[in-house]
């Protein structure tokens, strides 16, 4: 599953706007701003849409999901 912080640093990296993800999606900028900051856990729908939106990005939107995955394990956070 994907995780706030991985959203959030792919839509920066493709230089899109919280609220422009919000329109591909189909969610309102506040709730990816929720999600993006952990208040807010990713659903079902918003991660297939996510996917496929970056679904040229897949490796390495697993391989950092990966990455901060084990780091939160390791420092204990959720």
């Amino acid at each position: 599953m994907l995780h706030g912080r991985t959203i959030r640093l792919v839509r920066v990296a493709k230089g899109m706007s919280q609220d422009e993800l919000a329109d591909h999606i189909g969610i309102t900028k506040v709730y990816v701003s929720k999600i993006e900051k952990g208040e807010r856990r990713v659903t079902e729908r918003f991660e297939r849409r996510f996917r496929e939106l970056f679904a040229d990005d897949a490796e390495q939107i697993d391989a950092l999901t990966s990455i901060l995955q084990n780091m939160m394990k390791r420092d204990g956070s959720k």
